[in-house]
C-alpha cells in the first residue's frame, strides 16, 4: 500500500510539472511571436539594450501575416489616449510574461510540494492582479511620455529612480524575509498565499523591464534564470545581495 501511494504521488508531481511546462511554453510563445511581430516591422532594435542583435535576422516577409501579427502585437501601444485594444495588448503581454518568468517557480524538482491545478489558478490569480496594477503604471508612464509606443523608457532620470530602488530592496531585509517564504513554502500553502508570497519577493524585480523596455527578451531571459536561481540556490543571500549592488551601480551609471 504504501509503495502505491508513493508510485501515485509520484505521477503526480509529474503531471503537475508537465501542466506547469505547458504554461511556461504558452508565455514564451507569445513571446517569441511578439519578437517576430518587431521583425516584421523593423522595430526591434528599439525594444531596448541589446535587443538591436535581432535586426540581423530576415523574417519571411508575408504581407498577410505582418498584418495579422501587427494587429494583435503586444509590442506597440498609443502614447496618447489608450484604446480598449491597447489596455488588453497589455495586460496579455503582461499575462505572457508571467507565465514564461514567474510560473517555472512552480517546477518541483524533488516533488516536495503539490501543485495542483487549484494551486497553479489561485498563484496565478494573484499575479494576474498584479498585471492590472502593471498595465496601469504602463499606462501612467505611456501618457506623460516616460514610455514611448515600443515601451521602452525615454528618462535616464526614471531608470536610475528604477534601479535605485529595486537594487535597494534587494538588499533589504525585507527581500531576504519573502525570499525564505518562497524558498520554504508551507505544505498548508494555498496558491494565493503563495502567490502572494512570490509577489512579494519578486514583484519589484518585475519593475526592472520598465528601465530596460517591457518586450526586451534578452533582459526578460536574465531575469527568469536569476530568479530560478534566487529560488533554488544555497546561495541565495550572497547572489540577492551581489544583484541588488550591480543594480545600483547601474542606476549610477544611468545618470552619466
Amino acid at each position: 500500500m504504501a509503495n502505491t501511494i508513493i508510485i501515485q504521488s509520484k505521477r503526480g508531481f509529474a503531471f503537475d510539472n508537465i501542466v506547469i511546462l505547458g504554461l511556461v511554453f504558452i508565455g514564451w510563445s507569445l513571446v517569441i511571436l511578439s519578437v517576430f511581430d518587431m521583425l516584421l516591422r523593423g522595430v526591434a532594435d528599439m525594444a531596448g539594450p541589446g535587443m538591436g542583435v535581432f535586426s540581423h535576422i530576415s523574417p519571411i516577409a508575408l504581407s498577410d501575416l505582418f498584418s495579422l501579427t501587427y494587429r494583435f502585437s503586444l509590442c506597440v501601444t498609443d502614447t496618447g489616449v489608450w484604446s480598449i485594444d491597447d489596455f488588453a495588448k497589455s495586460f496579455l503581454m503582461w499575462g505572457a510574461m508571467i507565465l514564461a518568468m514567474m510560473v517555472p517557480t512552480l517546477i518541483s524538482p524533488s516533488g516536495r510540494t503539490p501543485k495542483t491545478f487549484r494551486f497553479t489558478l489561485g498563484y496565478l490569480s494573484v499575479w494576474f492582479v498584479g498585471s492590472l496594477l502593471a498595465v496601469l503604471l504602463q499606462w501612467s508612464l505611456s501618457a506623460t511620455d516616460l514610455l514611448n509606443a515600443n515601451m521602452v523608457s525615454q528618462s535616464s532620470y526614471l531608470n536610475a529612480l528604477i534601479l535605485m530602488g529595486v537594487g535597494a530592496f534587494q538588499l533589504s531585509s525585507l527581500k531576504q524575509k519573502q525570499l525564505a517564504r518562497c524558498q520554504h513554502w508551507d505544505t498548508n500553502f494555498t496558491g494565493w498565499q503563495a502567490g502572494l508570497n512570490c509577489m512579494r519577493c519578486c514583484g519589484p524585480l518585475m519593475l526592472v523591464m520598465f528601465a530596460f523596455g517591457l518586450m526586451n527578451v534578452i533582459v526578460m531571459a536574465l531575469m527568469t534564470l536569476f530568479i530560478l536561481v534566487e529560488r533554488y540556490s544555497k546561495s541565495s543571500t550572497t547572489i540577492v545581495k551581489a544583484s541588488g549592488l550591480a543594480l545600483i551601480i547601474c542606476s549610477v551609471i544611468s545618470l552619466i
